[in-house]
């Protein structure tokens, strides 16, 4: 078992986006935004403050998880290097 092994499970949700994203901007031609995905049930009320919303909250959601696999990371290498008694 590894940590990196999610399977389909762990892969879906960005394959759900990207398949959202991709058709967007296929057939209705709009841009790759996370609101583009909301366009097909909220129509032309996308491109106001509802869409704003949406757009600020994938913005979030991007840095959470990126400070999240940073704060990870560190973890890690602190723990190899105390293991390899360059720190303390």
């Amino acid at each position: 078992q590894t940590l990196f092994l999610w399977g389909l499970p762990g892969w879906s949700q960005y394959i759900l986006v990207a398949i959202c994203m991709g058709l967007a901007a296929f057939k209705y031609k709009l841009p790759l935004t996370l609101r583009s995905c909301f366009y097909p049930l909220l129509g032309e009320y996308t491109w106001g403050w509802i869409g704003d919303v949406i757009d600020g909250f994938g913005i979030v959601t991007t840095i959470a998880g990126v400070c999240t696999s940073l704060g990870l990371g560190i973890l890690q290498i602190v723990s190899v290097l105390t293991r390899l008694g360059i720190v303390d």
